[in-house]
């Protein structure tokens, strides 16, 4: 019969610390499932951190977020906008207003640069 093996998992400034409280007798076994669940999550995390960084970039591009003239353009950002939401957690009308908002601000700054404010 195999011993308990307590795992306890947690966040860091540094990465994951996983944590074995007592021995198992297939230790083995158990430190290498360990070891792959955590490369798993170094690779997630390196996709979302790609993810967010396309996202950043798309949402800076004028190209993309033109007004829909037709239905295939329409349903093209639908569905770009929904990943956004995906990937950055925010409903589709809050990114859209925080892309105004640095868009109003850039222009504000550009007028006080040129009234020499």
């Amino acid at each position: 019969m195999r011993s308990p093996a307590y795992i306890t998992e947690e966040m860091t400034a540094t990465g994951w610390r996983v944590t074995i409280m007592s021995a198992d007798p297939y230790g083995d076994n158990l430190l290498a499932s360990i070891a792959a669940r955590k490369a798993k999550r170094r690779a997630d995390a390196g996709r979302l951190a790609q993810a967010e960084q396309i996202m950043a970039a798309q949402a800076n591009d004028d190209g993309l977020w033109f007004v829909a003239q037709t239905a295939p353009e329409a349903y093209l950002q639908q569905e770009l906008r929904r990943l956004h939401e995906a990937i950055e957690g925010k409903t589709a009308t809050a990114v859209a207003a925080d892309i105004l908002l640095e868009k109003i601000a850039a222009e504000d700054a550009a007028e006080d640069a040129a009234a020499g404010r």
